[in-house]
């Protein structure tokens, strides 16, 4: 029942302008005073907060709201407030200072005491509030000492100071409010705005650092101006190759080695060496002249076997060459000095080696094909001219017509007396015989069989006398009937055969054909005939 009482007569004094507040009022009763942002009549939305106070207590400037409460900070953040000015009693509208505030001489209240009139207060002045940034090397350092801390105030643009830090084998790529780059980033030297709103925050920013990649510049060194430029990171490693791996190429050279200068001078390098550059690094490719080393077959062909410097020993090796009729024995040099291969030789300057052959060496036998005698086989060898010797054989009722490569007389005919180049074909000849018949004078013969020799642009034709069964034709020793066929080349009509020069037969020199006749009792008759082709 007291605090209804209580309250009725609070309800009645606050309606009441004129009535002065009575200190010994001692009941806890509280009274509302209202915070502006602005003076009301600023023409602008102005933000307001209230607080409740309890009724007789007193408060300095001091202990009054400010940016400290959220309410107050959320009013203008980033700034401060400067002070409180009375604005007026809510109720009646009343504008005069009451007697239990205390205002300095520009209006800001410097104390008051808490009355059952409610008040309205606004902000005097708001000022902006100021924070720092502390720059982090991150694992750099500054060669100066250290980067000082910047001071801002809230609404002031201000640009970074230059990166000072440095770092090895890193560039400066900027500032971050995270160690690691997640934060928020700024460049060097940015112009930046309210990096906080509340007084006194100490902002971090943190150098970020990108790794150094490095050209290496390989040159070649071998007379021009040829290069190849790699990229190494800081604190990464890369093998160096050879010439070839960057596409080198120096005439009658061999690459040695890099080396740092140009004249083979300073650090050097192998290929497969690894280097790690704290910086940009050129090498040069160094080299050392060589000379070739040539295999000749004997016959003006020759081949590239290798490249040697002076000094090395080159082994020397099998012929690579190969030539029919013929085996590889050995080499010789310009001078004449002979070297068998898997002998050694240290080069001293170009060498051209020469094949040297051994012809191989060939055996032809003869077989008396039905007579009987001795005829001596003969041995040559490959690229000599061969005679074939005249028949030892004998047959009875039989002549000697010459030598082939099958018994039968249809393989190749061989002529005794004339020189072939045989080079190991044929290794066996047969004697080839025809019966004898009625033996006849020469004279006798010649008046009974003849041969007529007639020439053409294409070829010769040999006519024998008619009126026989059959005729058998020999050139040079050859029959021109292989036993199923006439040869090719040759064409036959009855008594009269014609050989085309395209057979092959009839090659410029001596020739002479032999026509084997038959007569319809079966006797046999033989005739030759020489010509000269040219």
């Amino acid at each position: 029942m007291r605090r209804i009482f209580a309250f009725l007569m609070s309800m009645l004094i606050l309606g009441c302008s004129n009535v002065e507040w009575n200190p010994d009022f001692e009941e806890d009763y509280f009274s509302t005073y209202t915070f502006l942002a602005a003076a009301p009549d600023s023409g602008e939305e102005v933000a307001q907060t209230n607080r409740s106070y309890k009724i007789g207590d007193s408060y300095e400037a001091s202990a009054l709201p400010d940016c400290g409460d959220s309410d107050i900070a959320g009013m203008r953040p980033g700034y401060t407030v400067g002070g409180w000015k009375y604005y007026k009693n809510p109720l009646d509208g009343t504008t005069d200072l009451p007697s239990t505030m205390v205002e300095d001489g520009e209006g800001i209240l410097t104390r008051l005491t808490v009355t059952p009139q409610p008040a309205v207060l606004y902000a005097s002045s708001w000022t902006a509030i100021t924070y720092t940034i502390v720059f982090d090397g991150n694992g750099g350092y500054d060669p100066n000492g250290s980067m000082s801390p910047l001071t801002l105030s809230y609404d002031t643009p201000t640009a970074l100071p230059g990166n000072s830090f440095k770092k090895e084998g890193h560039a400066f790529s900027g500032w971050n409010t995270e160690p690691d780059g997640s934060g928020r980033y700024f460049s060097d030297e940015e112009t930046v705005l309210n990096l906080t709103a509340t007084a006194g925050d100490t902002i971090i920013l943190y150098a970020q650092w990108s790794k150094n990649s490095y050209d290496v510049i390989l040159h070649s060194n071998s007379g021009n101006d040829d290069k190849r430029v790699i990229q190494v990171t800081w604190g990464e490693s890369a093998t160096l190759g050879d010439n070839y791996s960057y596409g080198f190429y120096y005439y009658k050279h061999r690459f040695v080695k890099w080396t740092e200068n140009e004249d083979g001078s300073g650090n050097s390098y192998n290929s497969g060496d690894t280097i790690t550059p704290t910086g940009p690094m050129e090498l040069y490719a160094q080299w050392q002249d060589t000379y070739f080393v040539t295999l000749d077959d004997g016959s003006d062909s020759q081949t590239f076997y290798g490249e040697y410097i002076i000094g090395e020993t080159l082994e020397v090796p099998v012929s690579p060459f190969s030539r029919t009729g013929y085996t590889f024995s050995k080499w010789k040099d310009d001078s004449g000095t002979e070297y068998s291969a898997g002998t050694t030789i240290s080069i001293s300057g170009e060498l051209t080696l020469y094949a040297i052959w051994d012809a191989a060496t060939y055996t032809l036998s003869f077989n008396p094909n039905g007579g009987i005698g001795n005829q001596s086989g003969m041995t040559y060898r490959h690229g000599d001219t061969v005679q074939i010797p005249v028949n030892s054989y004998s047959r009875n009722g039989y002549n000697f017509v010459g030598w082939n490569t099958l018994s039968d007389g249809s393989g190749d005919s061989y002529t005794a007396g004339r020189e072939y180049e045989l080079n190991g074909y044929p290794s066996l000849l047969y004697a080839q015989w025809t019966p004898k018949g009625n033996v006849r004078t020469e004279e006798e013969v010649a008046e009974a069989l003849s041969i007529e020799i007639s020439y053409s642009e294409n070829g010769m034709t040999f006519t024998s006398t008619a009126g026989y069964s059959s005729y058998a034709y020999y050139l040079d020793g050859m029959a021109l009937w292989n036993g199923s066929s006439w040869l090719t080349g040759v064409t036959v009509s009855g008594n009269s055969a014609t050989v085309s020069y395209s057979s092959g037969y009839m090659n410029n020199g001596y020739h002479f054909l032999t026509v084997v006749v038959t007569s319809s009792s079966g006797e046999k008759t033989a005739v030759t005939k020489n010509f000269t082709v040219d």
